[in-house]
Formats: structure tokens, C-alpha cells, sequence
């Protein structure tokens, strides 16, 4: 094995001091606590802290993987899409009082009780020739969405929807119509119901909207 150099004869350094340093009393204190504070260190506490970090980093990478759409999936959205991705009876028939209510052409009114609380009908569909004019989807706009629709909206409704040779929401585009935003934005179907006159399970909560 390598043998240990000897010291010069010539060599002028004093015991105990290494050769090449000449350190000050005071420069020699800092050099003291350094190694101390790097003595005092938890080398398996920085291990551990390090171990925190992967464990975040895979649970960050795990959640990326899920769809933003299903990370804040609201919580009622069943009452309104089934499994298959239709409109549920319960929203249809909420859908259906909604219609008939804004419907200048419907004849067969929604009902309410004595004190003019709202009923929703089972099963109980608008007939094939009821449609929102212009001017009611007008009023139905103002009431959930605080304006008209723009000509665009209307628009896009005609081009998209299921409407007469007139251009009329017919009942059939009117679920379409929620069966799209209901879908992907339930929170927004839910706040027209809100303002229409029904909670998050699809009750009525006040009397009826009327012409």
C-alpha cells in the first residue's frame, strides 16, 4: 500500500497546524461551526423529505390522468343523464312543465295546486305541432340567462336543433338542447333550474312561472 510522505526537514510548520493555512483565530471558529452544523445534519430526515416529493409527484401524475370533466363531476348529475347518456323521466317531465310553460302555442297549461304551488305531470309530453317562437325563447332567455338570446344563439339553434319550417323550437330540440349542456355542464343546467323554480333534486321550490 502507498507509504506516508515524510516531512521536510526544511519545513517551518508549527504543530498542529496544517501546512498552507493560516487561519485567524476568528476564521478558525467559522470553520468549526461549519462542520458542526454539517455534523448535526439528519441525512435520513432529507432522505425522507425527498421520498415526500416522489410520493407527490405520483399523485399528481395520477390525477392528471384523470379527465377534468370527471375530477369535478357534479354530484346530482344523475338526476338529470342516465347511464347511457339520455335524459333522464324525471328531468324530462321537469323539461316538458318548463316547455309548455314558455310555449305561446301550447294550449295544455302546466297545473298547480290551491295555492299555486307548481305540480309536474308524469309522463306528460308537450303535442308534436307545440314550438318556442322567437319570441319565447326571448322570455325563457331573459329569465335564466338575464337577456335575449343574440341573433347568433338563435341561430345556432336553427342550424343544430330539431325545429318546424318556420324555424321554431320544437319540444324534441328543446331536450336535445339540455340533453348537450346537461351533459357537459351540469352545474349551468342546474342554475336555469334554479332560477325556473326547481332545486338539485328536481323539486319545485316556488310557484310556477307564468306568462
Amino acid at each position: 500500500m502507498p507509504t506516508q510522505s515524510q516531512p521536510s526537514p526544511s519545513s517551518s510548520s508549527s504543530p498542529g497546524k496544517d501546512k498552507g493555512l493560516d487561519l485567524s483565530p476568528e476564521e478558525t471558529e467559522l470553520v468549526e461551526k461549519w462542520k458542526r452544523s454539517i455534523a448535526d445534519s439528519d441525512p435520513l430526515e432529507l432522505s425522507q423529505d425527498d421520498d415526500d416529493d416522489e410520493d407527490e409527484d405520483r399523485t399528481l401524475s395520477k390525477d392528471s390522468r384523470v379527465p377534468p370533466a370527471q375530477q369535478h363531476e357534479h354530484p346530482e348529475k344523475h338526476l338529470l343523464i342516465d347511464d347511457e347518456g339520455n335524459i333522464t323521466q324525471e328531468f324530462e317531465d321537469v323539461l316538458s312543465h318548463i316547455f309548455r310553460t314558455f310555449s305561446s302555442s301550447c294550449s295544455a297549461k302546466p297545473s298547480s295546486d290551491r295555492q299555486g304551488r307548481t305540480e309536474v305531470e308524469k309522463g306528460v309530453r308537450p303535442s308534436k305541432s307545440a314550438i318556442l317562437t322567437e319570441s319565447d325563447l326571448d322570455r325563457f332567455a331573459t329569465l335564466t340567462n338575464g337577456s335575449p338570446l343574440s341573433q347568433e344563439s338563435k341561430q345556432e339553434i336553427a342550424d343544430l336543433l330539431d325545429t318546424d319550417q318556420q324555424g321554431n323550437l320544437t319540444f324534441e330540440g328543446f331536450l336535445s338542447m339540455y340533453t348537450l349542456q346537461s351533459d357537459n355542464e351540469p352545474q349551468e343546467t342546474f342554475k336555469d333550474l334554479q332560477k325556473l323554480g326547481f332545486d338539485s333534486r328536481l323539486n319545485p321550490i316556488h310557484t310556477s312561472v307564468q306568462n
